[in-house]
């Protein structure tokens, strides 16, 4: 992604921290900032200068939320490995019905690490297991591994401008185990979402998909792959426009514990 510049500031575009995609930079203190193109301006969207009694707003969850550091460093322990030291970020809601944040956890030299968010079914909290830093890599969880791999990354549709398919694959990796028992909640084995670079979603796999009832635990081995096949179109049948998309997977077990995403760019025929 090519960075843009204001004011002699360089701002890069991040997909996955907030709601939507945003274009940021972070100042000497740790502070996090967002560059608004449409109003030439930026906002605070994570702060790390404890104030005492001090709340600050910030968009990040996608509704306008008061955040605020802890002053204390909790203690983190990852699913595998020793606890380390972590900053707390709290949240509280002005208005968003089962929707925002609730706390976050940042470690040094790793960043966010945990986060937990508020749905209609309660909170959900979300842990960091893989990172690439530089040359160090981060690994929280050895134990098993969720990935998402498309058959292609960048798609050209055809100049027929035929109805063109995207093979989404969902990886279970287990480490240290030869197989594991699976238990799904009721409905399909898993769901499909795709959102556009604004973080709107554009198609749901499920939407199309008859409920099922609850299915007996299914065990899987070291390496077991669940393969779907998906429209590259939008609700309702219409087909994508040009730009980047994100595809969300997960498992739709009763806790689901495996979720993963990636991306593709879709171009289509002139």
């Amino acid at each position: 992604m090519i960075p843009i510049m204001h004011n002699g500031l360089e701002y890069n575009k991040v997909t996955g921290y907030a709601a939507g995609p945003l274009y940021l930079r972070q100042t000497e203190n740790g502070n996090i900032f967002a560059y608004d193109e449409e109003r030439e301006a930026e906002t605070l969207v994570t702060g790390f200068e404890v104030v005492d009694g001090g709340w600050y707003d910030t968009p990040i969850s996608g509704c306008e939320q008061g955040a605020q550091p802890q002053s204390k460093h909790v203690g983190y322990k990852p699913p595998m490995g020793a606890e380390i030291p972590a900053l707390q970020v709290v949240y509280r809601n002005y208005g968003c019905a089962d929707a925002g944040f609730e706390q976050e956890l940042y470690a040094q030299n790793i960043g966010l690490v945990r986060r937990t968010v508020t749905t209609i079914a309660g909170p959900r909290t979300l842990e960091l297991i893989h990172a690439r830093i530089g040359a160090i890599t981060y690994e929280s969880e050895r134990g098993t591994s969720f990935r998402v791999f498309l058959d292609r990354n960048w798609v050209e549709q055809n100049a027929q401008k035929l109805p063109e398919t995207l093979r989404v694959t969902m990886g279970v990796s287990l480490h240290s185990a030869p197989w594991m028992e699976l238990r799904f909640a009721p409905g399909p084995q898993y769901d499909i979402r795709v959102r556009d670079d604004r973080g709107n979603v554009v198609y749901q796999w499920s939407e199309d998909v008859v409920t099922a009832d609850p299915q007996p635990g299914v065990v899987v081995s070291r390496d077991t792959d669940f393969v779907q096949e998906i429209p590259l179109q939008m609700r309702g049948g219409e087909p994508l426009r040009v730009g980047y998309y994100t595809v969300e997977a997960w498992l739709n077990t009763e806790e689901r514990q495996f979720a993963a995403a990636t991306r593709f760019y879709f171009s289509p025929a002139e």
